[in-house]
């Protein structure tokens, strides 16, 4: 019995420190998802003080993808690396829109984990950003 209380007590720890850490990156990626996937999603950022630093616009094709355009509102390290995610993810074909939402969750979980890593090792990741 004192094995599972010990098993419990270290997983509520743990779970507290992913939250802790990961609070952030499950909100921002949620409010990304609001501002694509919501039609008045730009008002909802305003509401929370939440401004959008870029854009990655993908225009497809019959065949695919024809285009991928990257917008910066601001020169941020952070967002670049945020974008170029977007734009790898969309070479891998590993994109997804509002029709998924979970994936695309999933995508905007994935750039703001991947954005807070060390120059050195985002490019070897990813490649220049």
């Amino acid at each position: 019995m004192k094995t599972w209380k010990v098993l419990l007590i270290i997983f509520v720890i743990v779970f507290t420190i992913f939250l802790l850490i990961y609070k952030p990156i499950l909100r921002s990626s949620y409010f990304s998802i609001v501002a694509v996937c919501v039609i008045n999603g730009e008002d909802i950022l305003a509401e929370n003080n939440l401004t959008i630093g870029g854009q990655t616009r993908i225009t497809y094709n019959k065949t695919g993808v024809e285009n991928i355009t990257v917008i910066l509102y601001t020169n941020n390290t952070r967002i670049r690396k945020h974008e170029t995610i977007h734009v790898v993810q969309t070479k891998q074909n590993r994109i997804f829109g509002c029709k998924h939402i979970l994936f695309a969750y999933l995508n905007e979980v994935e750039a703001y984990t991947m954005q807070r890593l060390p120059d050195d090792i985002f490019r070897k990741m990813y490649g220049e950003f």
